[in-house]
């Protein structure tokens, strides 16, 4: 197996998973109470969520592409996912702690900043903008729109339609 198809193939396992658990915590959010949405049974006696969530940054969308940004600020590419670790730690970070919102961009712009003045690398605003652009733009890993058909067929299936 390739490593692009072994990191695809993990990649889907890892978004079941995540759409999974992330079901109690969206319904929580939506109704204002720690209780789980109500599941239902599939045929084969499998507990079927009746919601899934995905998390859309390098999941369905490809990092790489704002690789060439640090490859020019850092000269070193692979630092986007150095990068993308450090906004998911603090994002989880704030999050778990009760901080207040912060927009998802804005922190991914502190994180860039923090970067530059650990790696000796002044940041601009020009950067930033062309971040903002870059991140924009992602598109999505070559699997993704095989697999969000997969995903909408077995819905289909599920509700019998």
């Amino acid at each position: 197996m390739t490593d692009d198809v072994r990191f695809s193939v993990l990649r889907r396992k890892l978004l079941a998973g995540l759409g999974a658990a992330a079901i109690g915590g969206v319904t929580a959010s939506a109704v204002g109470r720690a209780a789980p949405a109500p599941a239902q049974e599939s045929e084969r006696g499998a507990v079927v969520p009746s919601i899934l969530a995905f998390d859309v940054n390098d999941s369905l969308l490809d990092i790489r592409h704002l690789a060439p940004l640090f490859e020019r600020l850092f000269r070193d590419g692979k630092l986007v996912n150095e990068w993308y670790t450090q906004l998911i730690l603090h994002s989880e970070a704030i999050t778990l702690a009760g901080g207040p919102y912060i927009p998802f961009f804005n922190l991914s712009e502190a994180v860039l900043k923090w970067m530059g003045s650990i790696h000796g690398v002044s940041i601009q605003q020009a950067d930033i903008v062309e971040l903002g652009k870059r991140a924009a733009t992602m598109p999505a890993h070559s699997d993704v729109p095989a697999g969000l058909k997969q995903l909408h067929r077995q819905g289909e299936a599920y509700r019998g339609q």
